[in-house]
């Protein structure tokens, strides 16, 4: 039995990557995946792979990403904030982590997760709301069937309550003075006294609660 200290736990995010140059290494399921993801993200994606699925080659042919058939080589991260290394050759990979350190690119590494700087949760978006599930390197399976259990038991209003909390959080925020004052509706609004008012009467009943 091994001594070594269990890995770190690790840190849960939402990286902001609207705008920003993500260069994905192959074309198969896993990198589709990944590309749909950063594309909902309105990530600026470039794919390198010598063949690629018919969904990402419809991409590149629209203009919704670039695709450079061929092989990964030196200096494809040149400029790059984040890496994803998804095609099926572990040396690929190897090589384009080494170029990715001296560059100080992020990297998801999807054939051993943790040599990279950020793993991807099991997700799932319903409006605003995101809910991410991650086992710690567990299982992969697992994590997509616990994301799956709790999407399926997630009430609907939660969905509604937050488009109408956006609204109302702006309001706020561009009417009532920065303070002590503000921060403590803001919370009011967020917590369970502004879900209650919302289901008993929607966004002006919301709107109701800054007014008293």
């Amino acid at each position: 039995m091994s001594n070594a200290p269990p890995p770190a736990p690790l840190l849960p995010v939402m990286l902001r990557l609207e705008g920003q140059t993500c260069v994905v290494i192959g074309g198969g399921k896993v990198a589709l995946r990944r590309i749909k993801s950063l594309l909902e993200c309105k990530a600026q994606v470039t794919v390198i792979a010598p063949e690629a699925e018919t969904e990402i080659l419809q991409w590149a042919a629209t203009g919704r990403l670039e695709w450079h058939k061929r092989p990964y080589q030196w200096g494809d991260l040149e400029g790059a904030f984040m890496a994803v290394l998804a095609s099926s050759s572990p040396k690929v990979h190897d090589k384009a982590m080494d170029e990715a350190q001296m560059g100080n690119v992020l990297v998801n590494r999807t054939d051993a997760p943790q040599y990279g700087d950020i793993e991807v949760a099991a997700h799932e978006r319903r409006g605003l709301l995101t809910v991410a599930i991650h086992t710690g390197g567990a299982s992969a399976a697992a994590a997509k069937a616990i994301r799956d259990e709790v999407v399926e038991k997630l009430n609907p209003d939660w969905v509604a309550f937050l488009d109408a909390l956006t609204i109302v959080r702006e309001e706020v925020q561009r009417d009532v003075f920065p303070g002590l004052a503000r921060e403590n509706l803001l919370r009011q609004l967020g917590g369970e006294e502004g879900k209650a008012a919302f289901q008993n009467g929607g966004l002006e009943s919301l709107r109701a609660l800054v007014k008293n």
